[in-house]
């Protein structure tokens, strides 16, 4: 509870008492999702207050996707006092921006992330052909980009791929195939 003095000047001087209950603010942590996230992944969004009134009992929570209602394939779970969305396997179709919303105690707060899901590209190219593939990542800190091409060994079956005279790794992201030869046809990651 909480005390307001005021003072009205009205002809004559008026001392009044006010008295307040308050239930403060209901606020959601601000959550992102990764900014790498490809077809197939497994994206997980969390939501929970930061503030908020807990008089009002267990906090009740809401999800949506671009203002509608969430896919089948995405799986919400509650516990408490938080909430978490799972989509897996994640596919371009669920890019979006995902808002959790929250009531408790008469109190409502709600908090939009955007989904960003990339999908693969085939790039086609001839033998002895110039080739450049673009990769473009943004951040903060500011994200350092490297090449990895599937060849079945490594981490996950990906070999770095580093400055060569046939690879050239400009500092845009990009990846520069000078001559196209047999031996670069595959699957590659940035």
């Amino acid at each position: 509870m909480m005390i307001y003095r005021s003072e009205f000047i009205c002809g004559f001087l008026l001392t009044s008492v006010i008295l307040c209950t308050s239930k403060g603010i209901l606020e959601i942590q601000p959550f992102f999702f990764p900014q790498s996230i490809m077809e197939g992944d497994r994206v997980l969004g969390a939501c929970t207050t930061k503030s908020g009134d807990k008089s009002g009992g267990q906090p009740s929570f809401k999800w949506s996707k671009d203002g509608n209602d969430l896919s089948t394939r995405t799986q919400v779970k509650t516990f408490g006092d938080f909430s978490t969305i799972v989509i897996d396997p994640v596919s371009e179709e669920d890019s979006g921006n995902y808002t959790c919303s929250v009531t408790s105690g008469g109190l409502h707060d709600s908090f939009t992330a955007q989904l960003t899901v990339m999908a693969p590209s085939d790039v086609n190219s001839f033998s002895g052909e110039f080739l450049v593939i673009n990769c473009k990542a943004s951040g903060k800190p500011v994200p350092t980009i490297s090449w990895m091409k599937s060849e079945g060994k490594g981490i996950d079956g990906y070999v770095a791929i580093s400055e060569s005279e046939m690879h050239r790794l400009p500092q845009n992201g990009s990846l520069v195939i000078e001559s196209v030869r047999k031996s670069d046809e595959g699957i590659y990651q940035c």
